[in-house]
């Protein structure tokens, strides 16, 4: 390592040494040009290794400034695109896959299917009942005796059996499920239907 000589002035007393030009100049190449040894690598030492990026940010702040209709385009994308993840979300917080309506089948839950008869009696998920149209309405008192029960809905898509869950999540059913993608998912998964 280099040292820095001072010098003194005959006025000075020795606690106030004042560094020549020429040491002063040496002394700021020093530190500029200052190597450090990590595992054998040369590494540049680096003064001010975080700089502030507020040249960056007033540069994103001018383009902000001269493109507004740019920023609120993408606003409004931005929007839109929350408000449908939120609507997708909150539509499947009840919806089931395949293997997570065996596991709760397995575990005691009732399963409906919401189909016409003859969509029934062609095919349907082994162990499942009928729920026609005026049952789902009149859910209250015909379905009463499932209010505390795990239920499973499902129709040929998943569409009207998410409409069904909602309208018994609104009468007071709590442990309603749908089958995600309906019998379509089902049959997908090459699970078993049985005939009526």
């Amino acid at each position: 390592m280099k040292r820095l000589a001072c010098e003194l002035s005959p006025q000075e007393k020795p606690g106030e040494a004042r560094h020549s030009g020429r040491v002063s100049e040496q002394a700021g190449r020093f530190m500029r040009d200052r190597w450090h040894r990590v595992d054998g690598a040369r590494l540049r030492y680096n003064a001010r290794p975080f700089s502030a990026p507020s040249r960056s940010m007033d540069r994103l702040l001018e383009y902000l400034q001269h493109h507004p209709a740019l920023v609120g385009v993408a606003v409004v994308l931005a929007i839109v695109v929350l408000a449908y993840e939120l609507r997708l979300q909150s539509q499947n917080v009840s919806g089931l896959q395949p293997q997570e309506a065996i596991r709760l089948m397995n575990q005691g839950a009732t399963l409906f299917d919401l189909r016409n008869a003859e969509a029934f009696a062609a095919g349907h998920i082994s162990g499942a009942k009928p729920l026609t149209a005026e049952q789902l309405d009149n859910a209250d008192t015909q379905l009463k005796k499932y209010r505390e029960k795990m239920l499973i809905l499902y129709c040929d898509s998943g569409a009207d059996a998410s409409a069904a869950v909602r309208k018994l999540h609104a009468a007071g059913f709590t442990k309603v499920f749908n089958l995600r993608g309906g019998l379509t998912a089902w049959r997908s998964d090459s699970l078993p239907v049985v005939r009526a």
